[in-house]
């Protein structure tokens, strides 16, 4: 993730600690997504590579589903380019907007 806002404003560094900041978010061909927990790791035991789920896209919609976790979210997409992904959800108990981008290495 390189960006992330609440209602426009910047909380990347409020909201995620800092050894989350060099995650990396992996959106495979055939629908898996995972996350890599880049160089540095918020818990030396945690696996390099974490399963995540599957990802679908239909219309504007971005579905990511986690199957053990039985979740499942619904964003809308803002921006998509080759380097560029850029989402949006409204929190369903309030009124803040989040979006999220996340830029091609």
């Amino acid at each position: 993730m390189t960006a992330y806002t609440e209602d426009g404003v910047n909380k990347m560094t409020e909201t995620y600690d800092a050894c989350e900041l060099d995650n990396i978010e992996i959106y495979a061909a055939g629908g898996k997504y995972m996350m890599d927990e880049g160089a540095t790791k918020c818990d030396d035991n945690d696996e390099q590579i974490q399963e995540g789920g599957k990802w679908e896209i239909k219309g504007d919609k971005l579905i990511l589903s986690h199957e053990a976790l039985d979740i499942q979210l619904q964003f809308t997409i803002l921006e998509l380019t080759t380097t560029t992904l850029k989402f949006s959800l409204r929190n369903p108990f309030g009124s803040e907007l989040y979006i999220y981008t996340y830029t091609a290495q």
